[in-house]
C-alpha cells in the first residue's frame, strides 16, 4: 500500500494532513473530494497508514506491522466497503438488510464493527469509497456516527464532489481537496510506466485526454484506439474553430457517426455505450478549449450544452447515430455564433 509520499501531485494536501497529525488536531471523520482517478482512495487508504505506522519516522513506512497489515488487506481494526455498488445500504451500516436486498453484504457491517474493541490498533478505521451512494436511511443511520466515533475511530469517506453527498455528511467531515495531475507531471508519471514504443506525443495526448486523473491515463495507456480516436477528434474540432462552416460542421457530424460499431445481434445497446462514450470525449475536448482559453468561452458553453443534452436524448433511447449527428452539427453550429 503506498503512502502519502508516493501521491504525486498533492503534496500541499499531504502537509496540512501531517500538520494536523503532529499538532494532535486528528479530525474524526475526512471527506477525500475529488475526480476519479486521481487517488482520492489511496490518499485515504494512506492516511489509515499515516496514523498506524509504529516508524518513529512515521509515514506509513510499509515494514511496520500494522503496515504490512494493511498492505495484504488482514488488518483486524480496517473496514473498507466495496466499490462500484449501485447503493450503500442499510445492511452495510446496521446488518440489517431490506427485504429485497439481493447482493450480500461480504464486510462486517460498519456500526457492529466500530462498536467492538479494537484489537491491535489504538482505534478502529472504516473507509466507504464512493460516498455519493450514502442516501436516505443508511445516511441517517450513519450520522451520529460520524459525529462521534466510538473509540476515538477515523472514518475516511471519498466523493467526486461534496455537492453529491447529504450536506449533514458532509458537515461532520473535514474536506480534503485531492486534485487532478498537472499535464506535465501526469505524462511525466506516465513516462515511468509506459513501454518504450510510447512517444512524448503519445503521452502528452493521453494526458490530456484523462484530465488529470492518472488512474483514467493509465487505464488509456494500452489503448490505441482510444488515443487514434482522441486526435481524429482533436483534428476535427480544431478544423471547426479555425474555419466555422457548414462543411466542417458535417464533416464532424459524419466522422461521429462513422466511429459507430456495425450493428450486430446485440441491437443499439452497444452502439448507444459506444455514442456516450464518443459524447464523454467531445466533453473533455471542450472543457479543454474552456482551460486553455482556445475558444469564446460563450461558445464552449453552448458546445457543452450541445453534448449534454445529446446524452439526455440517448439515454431517452432516441438512436444512437440520429442522435450523434445531431449533436456534431449542433456543436459545430455553437462556434459559428456570434
Amino acid at each position: 500500500m503506498p503512502g502519502l509520499d508516493a501521491l504525486a501531485g498533492q503534496e500541499d494536501m499531504v502537509r496540512a494532513l501531517r500538520r494536523d497529525l503532529a499538532a494532535g488536531r486528528r479530525a474524526h471523520a475526512y471527506l477525500f473530494e475529488g475526480q476519479a482517478g486521481t487517488g482520492r482512495l489511496a490518499m485515504a487508504r494512506a492516511w489509515a497508514a499515516e496514523n498506524w505506522c509504529q516508524d518513529p519516522a512515521g509515514g506509513g513506512c510499509g515494514t511496520c506491522r500494522p503496515c504490512r497489515l494493511l498492505a495484504q488487506g488482514r488488518h483486524p481494526d480496517y473496514c473498507e466497503l466495496p466499490r462500484g455498488r449501485r447503493e450503500i445500504g442499510l445492511a452495510h451500516f446496521s446488518g440489517e438488510a431490506a427485504a429485497t436486498r439481493s447482493d450480500p453484504v461480504d464486510h462486517p457491517p460498519v456500526l457492529p464493527f466500530l462498536r467492538m474493541r479494537p484489537v491491535e490498533a489504538p482505534f478502529r478505521v472504516v473507509v466507504v469509497p464512493d460516498a455519493e451512494r450514502l442516501r436516505g436511511e443508511p445516511a441517517n443511520a450513519f450520522l451520529k456516527t460520524l459525529e462521534e466515533p466510538p473509540g476515538g475511530a477515523l472514518i475516511l469517506l471519498t466523493a467526486g464532489a461534496r455537492d453529491r453527498l447529504p450536506a449533514t455528511v458532509v458537515s461532520r467531515c473535514r474536506r480534503v481537496p485531492v486534485r487532478p495531475l498537472p499535464g506535465g507531471l501526469l505524462a511525466a508519471e506516465l513516462r515511468r510506466r509506459a513501454p518504450p514504443d510510447r512517444t512524448d506525443a503519445d503521452l502528452a495526448d493521453l494526458a490530456a485526454l484523462a484530465e488529470g486523473s492518472l488512474g483514467f491515463a493509465l487505464a488509456l495507456l494500452g489503448d490505441g484506439g482510444a488515443l487514434e480516436e482522441w486526435r481524429w477528434l482533436s483534428r476535427a474540432f480544431g478544423e471547426v474553430l479555425e474555419r466555422p462552416g457548414d462543411a466542417r460542421a458535417y464533416a464532424l457530424a459524419r466522422g461521429l457517426a462513422a466511429r459507430l460499431p456495425p450493428a450486430g445481434a446485440g441491437g443499439q445497446a452497444p452502439r448507444r455505450v459506444a455514442a456516450a462514450a464518443l459524447l464523454d470525449r467531445c466533453v473533455l475536448w471542450l472543457r479543454g478549449t474552456l482551460r486553455d482559453r482556445r475558444t469564446d468561452p460563450r461558445a464552449a458553453w453552448r458546445a457543452l450544452e450541445a453534448a449534454a443534452n445529446a446524452g439526455l436524448r440517448l439515454s431517452a433511447n432516441v438512436n444512437p447515430e440520429l442522435t450523434l449527428v445531431s449533436a456534431g452539427l449542433e456543436m459545430a453550429s455553437a462556434f459559428q455564433e456570434t
